[in-house]
């Protein structure tokens, strides 16, 4: 969850400055969906082998 407040963060300063924050946001919460993906998925795997071994 902390990508997600950090790019609020960054939004928030860019909206601020310039007009395109809107991409920027975008990307953003692309990004930080991406990384919680793959955080989640990682899990899923590890659960699995530990499953497997027990």
């Amino acid at each position: 969850m902390s990508n997600f407040k950090h790019c609020l963060y960054i939004d928030i300063l860019y909206i601020k400055n310039k007009p395109i924050s809107n991409m920027n946001w975008i990307l953003c919460i692309t990004i930080s969906n991406y990384l919680l993906n793959q955080v989640m998925i990682s899990r899923v795997h590890k659960n699995k082998l530990y499953s497997k071994t027990l």
